[in-house]
């Protein structure tokens, strides 16, 4: 995040170490690529055992907006595990203080670009309400599925490799089998 916050002319603070709510904020100027003011504080969490819902998630981020003094929020889990079926690798939603969103690391610059849209797209339209806001719900609902998409071929890349280990441990038993027959083969024939 250092590298694309320098990019982006976003200030990021790490703020975990007091143990509250909220480990990194992340504050936009109207100076920054999203030229509005915009802070975002992100959760960390790395609890595969214990998967977060939409109601946790919900409340987690609440307090963090509402400590951090922040308008929109995510949770990162470090991976899907850490995740309820219900969010999946990604989620959205809205409490009183803004936009939040719940994904994995590998979806982190992504949520970050999305509630910058968000955020900006809400402040033009109650500054400039000739705006035609279509175009641009159109692009985030496209952008919501490709995500779906990318959960599903996830999903089955997961499948597949299971399988695959199913496979390879079938092949590597075989392999065995043929090396012993060989070579009780050999020793019988004084090979």
């Amino acid at each position: 995040m250092q590298n694309w916050s320098k990019l982006s002319g976003a200030e990021i603070e790490h703020l975990g170490q007091d143990g509250d709510t909220g480990d990194i904020l992340i504050k936009f100027t109207s100076k920054s690529f999203a030229a509005i003011e915009l802070s975002i504080v992100i959760e960390v969490r790395n609890r595969p055992s214990k998967p977060f819902g939409r109601q946790t998630i919900t409340q987690h981020l609440n307090e963090a907006m509402v400590r951090r003094c922040a308008n929109a929020a995510i949770f990162l889990s470090h991976s899907r595990e850490g995740l309820a079926q219900e969010i999946g690798d990604w989620a959205e939603g809205v409490s009183g203080p803004g936009y939040w969103i719940a994904t994995t690391h590998p979806f982190l610059i992504i949520a970050i670009r999305f509630l910058v849209i968000q955020q900006r797209l809400s402040k033009l339209c109650t500054f400039q309400s000739g705006l035609d806001v279509t175009v641009i719900q159109q692009q985030l609902e496209q952008i919501r599925t490709a995500l779906g998409r990318i959960r599903t071929m996830k999903k089955s890349l997961t499948e597949i490799g299971k399988s695959v280990a199913v496979i390879k441990t079938e092949v590597d038993a075989l392999n065995v089998e043929i090396q012993s027959s060989l070579k009780s083969l050999e020793q019988l024939l004084d090979i």
